[in-house]
């Protein structure tokens, strides 16, 4: 959609920008405020096809991208590094970027883009740990653009830029080795793909992260905090409580969700809510799910 706006054509760029629209809501978004920057024109008909697209299931998709934007939540769903670490991975290419960005009045979108999300991100609007990855995107073209012209310039000197990938290969394989490891282990997906209660069950997630695996590996309603629609029965402070290992009455706030529910407990609350685990209220089903037994919903 970019390609075609830098090139002034208005119909292929429409057509685009509501496929964008089609698959991804968060993303249009991000492309209309791009286009509107360029085309005040084109970006209203983009978001004119757009809006139709959702219009007719406003609840499931648009209402629940809204609520952040109305809330103006800061938190950060998913799993990212700081903000601090993500700008000191883009020195690889941040220089080469701010080299490519000389001289390129055709590929004022691109611009564009990059300094939307580059502001969207500084100012840590909603999702703006997911909008570095656009930003990262646009850095990473413009450098592909600086690379270019530094070795069409200075061609008598292209061993530096072996070098430079070379540098960049090592860095990026011995970060990998470093960091990387599985979002989940084998034996825990496994127990969470293979769990089973009654129809009617719930299941209530102490850990964030693992919200996601329950919800995309279970047949059950998943209570997270801050996670997903069914975060509706605890204020927050009535999550506080839950993870406070000194705090009481904890079982009237178990009474209070849907029965029967099941507590997800991962690796470290095993160790730090040893009071959720206890009889005769707390019945283990397996090295990670205890059913809540003492429950009748006041």
């Amino acid at each position: 959609a970019l390609y075609f706006l830098s090139q002034k054509k208005l119909i292929k760029t429409l057509v685009f920008s509501l496929l964008v629209a089609i698959f991804h809501l968060p993303t249009f978004l991000m492309l209309f405020l791009i286009v509107m920057v360029n085309n005040l024109k084109i970006a209203g008909l983009a978001i004119l096809l757009g809006g139709l697209v959702y219009l007719t299931n406003f609840q499931l998709a648009i209402k629940p991208f809204l609520q952040p934007l109305l809330t103006m939540n800061m938190g950060n769903g998913g799993s990212f590094y700081s903000l601090t670490i993500s700008f000191l991975l883009t020195l690889l290419y941040l220089p080469l970027a701010i080299y490519g960005l000389k001289n390129k009045s055709n590929l004022r979108p691109f611009l564009a883009g990059a300094v939307v999300c580059l502001v969207w991100v500084v100012m840590r609007l909603f999702f703006f740990n997911r909008f570095f990855i656009t930003l990262n995107i646009f850095l990473i073209f413009w450098a592909a653009i600086g690379l270019k012209q530094l070795m069409d310039k200075y061609k008598q000197h292209l061993d530096l830029f072996q070098f430079y990938f070379a540098a960049c290969i090592i860095f990026i394989a011995a970060f990998i080795l470093k960091t990387g490891q599985p979002l989940i282990n084998k034996q825990l997906f496994k127990e969470i793909k293979s769990f089973k209660a009654k129809p009617q069950a719930t299941i209530l997630s102490v850990g964030r992260a693992n919200a996601a695996w329950l919800l995309g590996w279970t047949d059950y309603p998943v209570i997270a905090w801050g996670y997903g629609g069914e975060d509706k029965y605890w204020s927050n402070e009535q999550w506080q409580r839950i993870f406070d290992p000194a705090a009481a009455e904890k079982i009237k706030l178990f009474k209070l969700l849907p029965q029967p529910v099941y507590i997800f407990l991962n690796d470290t609350s095993l160790n730090l809510l040893t009071d959720l685990q206890q009889p005769p209220c707390f019945e283990q089903k397996s090295l990670h799910f205890y059913k809540f037994v003492c429950g009748i919903r006041l």
